[in-house]
């Protein structure tokens, strides 16, 4: 376990939060903004509540978000630092 938390010395560290970061706020935003305005009964969609449907549509957008932060992340980290801009 203390693997886990051990951080390598050698590797140089860099600002980590980077702007398609900020992709990660759109589920926040759909599921505190969006449930108040999407919060009835009706109509159905596919069978659903449309407040369910809601929820289930803001759950499956964070995974594909965070997929997409996480490719985004690989390519950054893969190009290796003679390809990064100096900050």
């Amino acid at each position: 376990m203390g693997r886990l938390f051990n951080r390598r010395p050698d590797l140089k560290t860099e600002p980590s939060l980077r702007p398609y970061h900020l992709l990660a706020l759109l589920p926040v935003l759909g599921i505190f903004g969006g449930v108040p305005l999407a919060n009835r009964g009706r109509p159905f969609v596919l069978g659903m509540p449309f407040l369910l449907f809601w929820i289930v549509s803001c759950v499956l957008l964070t995974s594909a978000v965070m997929a997409l932060i996480g490719a985004l992340d690989r390519e950054r980290s893969a190009a290796g630092p003679e390809r990064r801009k100096p900050r």
